[in-house]
């Protein structure tokens, strides 16, 4: 198989280490020690890092040209990129190239709003679901707390001990003792 060079350039740093170049080949996990070349290499090339090549010079050149991959800025002080801009500028004012990427731009542009209105979709979808299932449980309890209350005042209007109202409610509502004394401390306030 021939030798298979793949160059990424990134605007972001693939590993966090800060470095401008990283290399990666295949090995053997099995056999660190052996060396297992299949003429694969990948480099990484992260636009912000800090250079991290052996010569300088050259590392000062590709960080340059990066600079102007990524964001487009042109240094004045390199010839090689300011060649490549001038190549680049030609080719954008020609109309068929400007036709093609505003077209591709578009179709990026719609893909985004598509992505963006679905996210937004979904995420007023869960969060409504959310706060509908809150509040209907903090109403609830409370209109279920007001009704227990009633029920209490009602009960002893008509006598009904409290042993037994308190029997009542652990019926209908399933409150505990703790929650049935509260009520009844509110209840005892209020008259």
């Amino acid at each position: 198989m021939p030798d298979f060079i793949s160059v990424v350039i990134l605007s972001y740093d693939p590993f966090l280490i800060g470095d401008m170049y990283y290399e990666a080949k295949m090995h053997l996990s099995t056999h660190p020690d052996y060396n297992y070349d299949d003429g694969r290499t990948f480099i990484l090339l992260y636009a912000d890092g800090k250079p991290n090549f052996e010569d300088m010079v050259y590392g000062k050149k590709v960080q340059e040209l990066l600079k102007y991959i990524v964001s487009g800025e042109c240094s004045t002080q390199n010839d090689d990129i300011r060649v490549l801009d001038e190549i680049v500028t030609k080719v954008k004012s020609k109309t068929e190239v400007t036709r093609s990427l505003m077209k591709q731009w578009d179709r990026e542009m719609s893909i985004r709003r598509e992505i963006k209105e679905e996210v937004t979709a979904e995420v007023t979808a869960e969060v409504t679901a959310e706060v509908t299932a809150k509040v209907t449980a903090e109403v609830t309890a409370e209109v279920s707390r007001e009704n227990a209350i009633k029920q209490i005042k009602s009960s002893r209007k008509y006598n009904a001990s409290d042993d037994d109202i308190r029997q009542d409610l652990k019926e209908s509502y399933s409150y505990d003792d703790d929650i049935i004394n509260e009520l009844f401390e509110e209840v005892d306030k209020k008259q």
